[in-house]
C-alpha cells in the first residue's frame, strides 16, 4: 500500500496526511456502518493507515452521516423508481423518451425505430453529458432493459427526439455553428434511418421538429454524403431539399429472406413472391422525384411514353398486359358470336334484386304508421308494388296529389294557319300523289321483284 494516499478519497498528498493506529481505523469502521457505503470491510483488515484530517473529521462527523445516508436513500428511492419504470414500460403505446401515451388519436406525429443503431446513438450521447438528470437515467434504463428495439417495435414522437438533442444547447450560449450542425445531423441521421421505408425526404418538413438555427444546404449535403455515401441522392427544389434514401430495402430483404424463408406451402410461397415483388416495385416508384411547383408542357410520342414509369413497374404491366389482353379471344372476354360478327352478351343476372325490391316495397298490415314499414324506414313512399296495402287511400304514407288551380277567365287560343282554296287543293293532291309513292315503295320493299314506276313517273314517260 502506498503511504502517502489518504484512505477516504484515495488522493496522494505526503504534506497533508498522516499516520492512524488501530483505535481511529476502529471509529472509522462505526462511521462506515452508519453510512452503509461498506469501507469498513477494508478498515477492519488494517492496524496502521494515512489519512487526511479534513477526510477523517468529516467523515465522522454524525451531521455529516445523517446528510449522506438521506442522500444515499433518496438516490435508492430514484433508483428503484427508474428501474421500475423500466420494467413496466409499454413501448408500442408509449413513447420511450418523454413517456407520454400515443392514445388512439394522437395530433404529434409517431415514429417506429428502424433500427438498433438509434439505440446506440442515444446511449453514447447520453454518456458523453458531463451532468445527466433523472430524464436521462429514465430513457438510458428503459434502452438498456431492451436490446432489440425493433423487434419489440418501440414508438416516440418526432418532437420528443427532437427535444431531447435540443435541450443540451439551452445550457449554453453563443453555440458555435459547428456544434448546431452535429446536433443537427444526429437527428436528421436518426429521423432518415427511422422512417427509411419512406425512401424519400423534404428538409422542410423534417426541420419543423428541430428547433434551433439550421445549416445551409451545402453543408447537410457533404455530412450526409459522407455518413451515407452512395445510399443518398439529392435534389434542390425551389427552397426545399429533396433527399432519396436507397439503402436497398427491398434488395436487402430479398438477399436475406429469400433463402432462409421458403415456405413449404406452394400457396403460400406464391403470395410470398408476389409481394416481394410489390415491395420491390414500391421502392422504385417512391425513388422517383417529381417537381409538384410547375408541370412541363406535354410532348408524348412512342419514345417518351414511360419514360416516367420505373423499370420494375413497366414489366410487371408488360406481363400483365400479356396474360390478360394479347392471349384472351373475344368471347372469352364476353362477347357473343354471331353469323355475321360479335356483339356484347346481355347478363343473366336479375334485372333488379330481390333484396331492392324489400328495400322500396312494404308489406305492412297495419297502415304503414310507424317506423317498422320499410318504405317509410328509407324515406321512400309506397306505390302499388307494397305486397299489401298497395299504396292505396287506406296507407297512410302515400303521396298527396297536388292540383293546379285555373282561373275560368283564362282561356286557351290555338293559332290555326289560314290558307287560301288554291294552296289547299294543290296540298291535297300533293299529299295524296305522296301516299301512293309510299305505299308502292312499302311493297316493293316487301317483295324481291323489280321496282315498279310509280303513276307520275308514267305520265312523265309518255
Amino acid at each position: 500500500m502506498d503511504e502517502s494516499v489518504c484512505i477516504i478519497c484515495n488522493k496522494a498528498d505526503d504534506k497533508q496526511v498522516y499516520a492512524i493506529k488501530k483505535a481511529a481505523l476502529n471509529r472509522l469502521v462505526v462511521s462506515s456502518k452508519k453510512r452503509i457505503d461498506n469501507k469498513y470491510k477494508k478498515f477492519e483488515t488494517l492496524t496502521s493507515a494515512f489519512i487526511h484530517r479534513s477526510c477523517q473529521s468529516q467523515y465522522n462527523d454524525e451531521t455529516a452521516i445523517a446528510t449522506f445516508c438521506s442522500s444515499s436513500q433518496k438516490k435508492a428511492k430514484e433508483g428503484k423508481e427508474v428501474i421500475k419504470d423500466a420494467l413496466g414500460f409499454n413501448f408500442e403505446s408509449h413513447c420511450f423518451i418523454c413517456g407520454g401515451f400515443f392514445g388512439n388519436i394522437s395530433k404529434e406525429k409517431i415514429s417506429c425505430v428502424q433500427s438498433n443503431d438509434t439505440r446506440d446513438n442515444i446511449l453514447q450521447y447520453i454518456k458523453k453529458q458531463n451532468t445527466i438528470n433523472d430524464f436521462d437515467k429514465k430513457i438510458s434504463a428503459r434502452l438498456q432493459n431492451v436490446p432489440d428495439l425493433v423487434a419489440v417495435k418501440v414508438h416516440y414522437h418526432t418532437a420528443s427526439m427532437a427535444n431531447f438533442y435540443n435541450k443540451r444547447t439551452e445550457r449554453k450560449r453563443g453555440r458555435s455553428a459547428c456544434e448546431n450542425t452535429k446536433i443537427f445531423f444526429n437527428y436528421l441521421i436518426d429521423y432518415i434511418v427511422d422512417n427509411e421505408t419512406e425512401c424519400q425526404f423534404s428538409v422542410n418538413e423534417i426541420k419543423e421538429g428541430f428547433s434551433g438555427d439550421l445549416p445551409d444546404y451545402t453543408t447537410i449535403k457533404n455530412k450526409l454524403k459522407e455518413h451515407f455515401q452512395n445510399d443518398i441522392e439529392y435534389h434542390l427544389i425551389k427552397r426545399d431539399m429533396i433527399i432519396l434514401y436507397n439503402n436497398g430495402t427491398a434488395s436487402k430483404k430479398l438477399c436475406k429472406d429469400w433463402y432462409e424463408k421458403r415456405l413449404k406451402s406452394k400457396e403460400d410461397e406464391r403470395t410470398r413472391i408476389v409481394e416481394m415483388a410489390a415491395e420491390i416495385v414500391l421502392e422504385d416508384i417512391r425513388s422517383k422525384v417529381y417537381d409538384m411547383n410547375y408541370y412541363e408542357t406535354l410532348d408524348i410520342d412512342e419514345g417518351n411514353l414511360f419514360k416516367d414509369v420505373p423499370k420494375t413497374l413497366q414489366v410487371f404491366l408488360n406481363v400483365l398486359q400479356t396474360w390478360l389482353g394479347n392471349e384472351l379471344t373475344a368471347t372469352d372476354w364476353g362477347w357473343k358470336q354471331f353469323q355475321r360478327g360479335i356483339m356484347l352478351k346481355f347478363t343473366q343476372k336479375e334485372l333488379i334484386p330481390e333484396i331492392f325490391f324489400k328495400t322500396i316495397c312494404c308489406s305492412c298490415e297495419t297502415g304503414c304508421n310507424s317506423l317498422k314499414c320499410g318504405c317509410r324506414k328509407h324515406g321512400l313512399k309506397c306505390t302499388n308494388l307494397c305486397s299489401n296495402c298497395h299504396g292505396s287511400e287506406n296507407c297512410s304514407n302515400i303521396e298527396e296529389e297536388t292540383y293546379e288551380e285555373v282561373n275560368d277567365s283564362e282561356e286557351i287560343v290555338e293559332e290555326e294557319p289560314t290558307q287560301s282554296g288554291n294552296n289547299v287543293g294543290e296540298e291535297e293532291g300533293d299529299s295524296h300523289e305522296d301516299f301512293e309513292d309510299l305505299l308502292e315503295s312499302e311493297m316493293f320493299d316487301e317483295s324481291n321483284d323489280e321496282e315498279m314506276p310509280s303513276k307520275r313517273q308514267k305520265l312523265m314517260d309518255k
